[in-house]
């Protein structure tokens, strides 16, 4: 952006000065940056990974036995945690991943000066088929 006025903003591309005015401009937008999402996947993870870890425990327990010692059972209790433990752990770091490579880029609307918060504009089109189509793009 290389400035703006009370009638229109102007632009520096490629070394040529653009100047556009506000009327001309359906929206305006500023960039925020680039966010991406691996707090988000780590928790999605954890919680996919946990779920597995669980339903794959209960899956194991079908075939019950009985436990003739409190040190069996707690053995059988500490694997249990282990193995729900070890795919949670696969879950967030594979949520980490894929939540750090997927990326967004976040956009601020800013207000265009002269111009109402909303926005009513008819359209006009035809249809592949060559019938006439009337709409209205409404922004707000």
């Amino acid at each position: 952006m290389q400035g703006y006025d009370s009638h229109s903003l102007t632009l520096l591309t490629d070394s040529t000065e653009q100047s556009i005015a506000y009327a001309d401009m359906a929206r305006l937008q500023r960039s925020l940056g680039v966010r991406s999402y691996f707090i988000e996947g780590i928790v999605i993870g954890s919680a996919v990974g946990s779920l597995v870890g669980i339903v794959s425990v209960a899956g194991d327990k079908e075939n019950t036995e009985e436990y003739h010692s409190w040190g069996a059972a707690l053995g059988a209790a500490l694997a249990d945690m282990y193995e729900i433990g070890a795919s949670t752990t696969a879950g967030g770091l594979l949520g980490l991943l894929v939540g750090a490579v997927i990326r967004t880029e976040k956009w601020e609307r800013l207000d265009i000066p002269g111009q109402s918060a909303v926005s009513v504009m008819p359209t006009i089109g035809v249809h592949p088929g060559g019938r006439l189509a009337l709409g209205a793009r409404i922004s707000f």
